[in-house]
């Protein structure tokens, strides 16, 4: 049996929802998702100054380990200027570009594409001297994710669009598989554009 094309023009990758459910931020702030599902930051006053507000919102959260959070900034400091990037997360098997997308392309919808360059994150992570199993590194993009700093794309089939029609994302959480080999990052603008440093709730310490 052939093998589905993933991310043609004709079978275009559907993007894991903004109000996606989001249970880390959930329990762990005082923030509370809309009646549509997402994480209202407009209401929050706006900075002024919005150099590293992002690694401000990461480095203040008191949920995170050290290695997490010099991780995602790893991720972050990798994306340059842009705000979304496609991600190789595989540190024992080569990228192969004719597994995905239609002449260089990957398609997320028949007329919204990108050129399929990925970053290759545990090259990025060797090089700086850091060790993470493969698994460390899909859980490390869950927590992220599941805290609404970025959110993931699975480029694989069950995210396709002709498989998510109907998906109810606000009543789902949606997490990268154990299998994950090629992602889509982008980051949430709300991290990045508005303070919530005094949101965090502190995690409980067991006597």
């Amino acid at each position: 049996m052939a093998k589905e094309e993933v991310g043609t023009e004709n079978n275009p990758i559907r993007f894991v929802q903004e109000n996606v459910k989001r249970p880390k931020l959930e329990l762990n702030s005082t923030l509370t998702p809309n009646g549509l599902g997402v994480f209202d930051f407009g209401k929050y006053k706006d900075v002024e100054d919005e150099y590293n507000v992002f690694f401000s919102n990461l480095i203040f959260n008191p949920n995170f380990s050290l290695e997490e959070i010099r991780f995602a900034s790893l991720v972050l400091k990798s994306m340059g200027l842009s705000n979304e990037q496609l991600f190789w997360v595989r540190n024992n098997e080569q990228f192969r570009a004719r597994e995905f997308g239609q002449s260089g392309l990957l398609y997320f919808t028949p007329d919204e594409a990108q050129i399929i360059e990925p970053i290759n994150l545990p090259a990025i992570i060797n090089k700086h001297k850091l060790s993470f199993t493969q698994q460390e590194i899909i859980a490390m993009l869950n927590t992220l994710h599941d805290y609404y700093y970025i959110t993931c794309t699975e480029i694989f089939e069950g995210n396709l669009a002709k498989n998510t029609k109907g998906f109810d994302y606000i009543n789902n959480a949606v997490s990268l598989s154990d299998n994950a080999k090629f992602v889509h990052i982008r980051i949430n603008h709300g991290m990045d554009e508005k303070y919530i440093v005094d949101k965090w709730i502190k995690p409980t310490k067991h006597k």
